[in-house]
């Protein structure tokens, strides 16, 4: 690396830095010009925590590249080690080696560069003037970089609040059942009636509930009940299903009770906890109604509605109200 100390260039330092910072680099320069030349370290704070961008605001453009270079090398390193504990901790151990070296000797980069672009000014010429208004159209700083940094930093912030829920989102809507696919509604007037079992045959098959080997909360995370899988989670889920089939609030809140009366007579015959059974009551009221428009509720004389079969299978009984135009 080429040295400067030849040149006399402490009174040009001050149209070579710029305004920004001035006092604190014409301290450092000095007490480097009193050292000699070469390299001397000196911890600089800006250059520690934005490395490369700290390299680009002062006009440094070779170790910007350069901090690039050795960035996307670590990025490709980083890939490697992750496989190994061991390497993945090397790896940062190597990361912040490289970032501290070059915060404890940015000071004396800067001050070479500085004394570089004064002996190139000073080539044009011994008028002094003439070397100032030089120094000066190449001085300071770049304004733009903290500003796209703090671009940068709130596309972080709202990446991370929205990604998340996005992620979120997606992976609700890939998880959801069959029964969650919302039908279309339709603007006729509903009459609700109240029938006999017997006479609106419900198909056997559509009152078998089939349960898993699974967890509880496995069963409810892959049916597409997001959260803790807890009680509130559950209601959540099955009364936004609700509210998607149900315009008319009194058909709504007969559903609703409906539901709970599932919840209770599954509870009775089986060990499954209260949200799963919750579940349950929602899936069997909502497959009924989108199978048969019918509301169904547990047939209490026949089992008390709800017949455990085995590990895997869940008899239910319904009794029905039947909706027509």
């Amino acid at each position: 690396m080429k040295d400067f100390s030849d040149t006399q260039p402490t009174n040009l330092y001050e149209a070579a830095i710029g305004t920004k910072n001035q006092t604190y680099y014409l301290d450092k320069f000095e007490t480097f010009d009193e050292k000699g030349g070469g390299l001397h370290p000196s911890w600089n704070w800006a250059a520690f925590f934005f490395t490369g961008f700290w390299a680009l605001y002062r006009k440094l453009y070779g170790w910007f590249l350069g901090w690039i270079c050795i960035f996307g090398f670590l990025g490709v390193m980083n890939r490697i080690a992750s496989k190994s504990p061991s390497g993945a901790f090397w790896l940062t151990v190597g990361n912040l080696v490289v970032v501290m070296g070059f915060a404890a000797y940015a000071n004396s980069l800067y001050h070479l560069k500085v004394k570089a672009r004064i002996a190139g000014a000073q080539k044009s010429g011994p008028d002094a003037s003439r070397v100032r208004r030089r120094l000066s159209s190449v001085a300071g700083v770049h304004l733009s970089v903290p500003i796209g940094l703090g671009v940068l930093f709130d596309l972080g912030i709202l990446a991370a609040v929205v990604l998340p829920v996005y992620q979120d989102y997606i992976s609700k809507s890939e998880k959801r059942p069959e029964i969650s696919k919302i039908p279309q509604k339709t603007n006729t007037h509903e009459e609700a009636q109240d029938l006999p079992p017997a006479s609106k045959p419900v198909n056997e098959a559509s009152s078998t509930t089939h349960t898993s080997l699974l967890s509880d909360k496995e069963v409810l995370k892959k049916n597409g009940i997001g959260g803790n899988q807890s009680l509130t989670d559950v209601a959540a889920w099955g009364d936004e299903q609700l509210s998607a089939r149900f315009l008319n609030s009194e058909k709504f809140s007969k559903a609703h009770s409906f539901v709970l009366m599932w919840q209770r007579q599954i509870m009775q015959k089986s060990p499954m906890t209260i949200e799963r059974s919750l579940f349950l009551g929602y899936s069997i009221v909502i497959n009924h109604w989108d199978e048969h428009k019918l509301l169904c509720r547990p047939d209490t004389s026949k089992n008390g509605g709800v017949e455990i079969i085995s590990d895997q299978f869940t008899k239910v009984h319904p009794e029905c109200l039947s909706f027509r135009d």
